[in-house]
């Protein structure tokens, strides 16, 4: 009865295995595979280099609807006969300098008309002359297309039928108080009328 009893009692659990203690070898992978966060100071410069990036854009694309001011201009205006009593000029007692010349879009056969044409639309002489114009009243400067006006210029002695007494296309004078000063003796170029202006105040004559 003693070995039945023995026999049907229940078996032992079997002992579980022992836990494995981890390699050096596997520590250093799983800590190889690990993801290092970046520092904090590399992260704000991040944030600032974005920040600045996006400043820039915004101020560029801006620009687009909002252009940024430019200097103020004064073209030459064109003068008719209208401007003129007889052989002086009409309601200015200033200075001023008149550019008898042909319009160029019609006859480019004049190449010293063509120069200063092109001279006088330039922004940087547009720009001087608004600060001769309008801000210190110092000169005036405007243009007379003679060979659109010949009459007026053959009545000013600028043009003549006669080539010994034609003085050639273009032809610069000087008017002050409305009448005729003298011929305009400085280059023409946007630094010849500078510098002809500057003698001018110095002596005191404009």
């Amino acid at each position: 009865m003693a070995e039945v009893a023995a026999s049907s009692s229940p078996a032992a659990a079997p002992a579980a295995p022992p836990a494995k203690t981890p390699s050096k070898k596997s520590s250093e992978q799983s800590t190889q595979g690990a993801t290092t966060p970046p520092p904090a100071h590399a992260t704000n410069d991040w944030a600032m280099v974005a920040a600045v990036l996006a400043i820039l854009a915004a101020l560029v694309g801006g620009a687009a609807f909002w252009p940024l001011p430019t200097a103020p201009q004064h073209a030459a205006p064109t003068l008719s006969a209208k401007a003129f009593k007889g052989k002086e000029l009409r309601n200015y007692e200033g200075s001023a300098l008149l550019l008898f010349t042909n319009n160029v879009t019609a006859d480019k056969s004049c190449a010293p008309c063509v120069e200063l044409d092109r001279v006088t639309r330039s922004a940087a002489f547009k720009e001087q002359l608004a600060t001769w114009w309008d801000k210190q009243g110092v000169l005036r400067i405007g243009k007379v297309y003679c060979n659109q006006q010949r009459e007026l210029c053959e009545s000013l002695g600028v043009v003549s039928n006669d080539a010994e007494d034609d003085p050639g296309l273009p032809h610069l004078l000087w008017y002050k108080g409305g009448k005729e000063v003298g011929p305009y003796d400085g280059e023409r170029t946007l630094v010849g009328f500078q510098q002809w202006v500057a003698a001018k105040l110095e002596a005191g004559s404009l």
